[in-house]
């Protein structure tokens, strides 16, 4: 039952990470970054941390240099090179669908 309710509370509050992460703010990308790292309300996903916190260091994050650092020690070359195509690609579409 508390596993439930942590994932039910974290949707909700990735809901409004994403909404501030989509008006560019580094710091929701930074949590974003994280939830996706260890599966916080959303599936984990190596890929779309690094992708967060590449964007979040964009941004002047500089936390999320360290963390995608870290991220970059548990990933392939081909997971990096889709994590930076999915950054570019949010970028270019302003932040939405990322």
């Amino acid at each position: 039952m508390a596993a439930f309710v942590v994932l039910k509370i974290g949707k909700r509050v990735g809901k409004w990470y994403l909404l501030a992460a989509e008006q560019g703010n580094a710091a929701a990308q930074l949590k974003l970054g994280h939830m996706y790292a260890l599966g916080r309300g959303v599936p984990e996903n190596n890929v779309l941390a690094y992708m967060w916190w590449n964007l979040a260091s964009e941004y002047g994050e500089e936390n999320a240099l360290n963390y995608k650092g870290l991220a970059i020690k548990n990933m392939t070359s081909s997971q990096i090179e889709k994590a930076q195509e999915l950054s570019r690609e949010c970028l270019k579409n302003n932040y939405k669908n990322c």
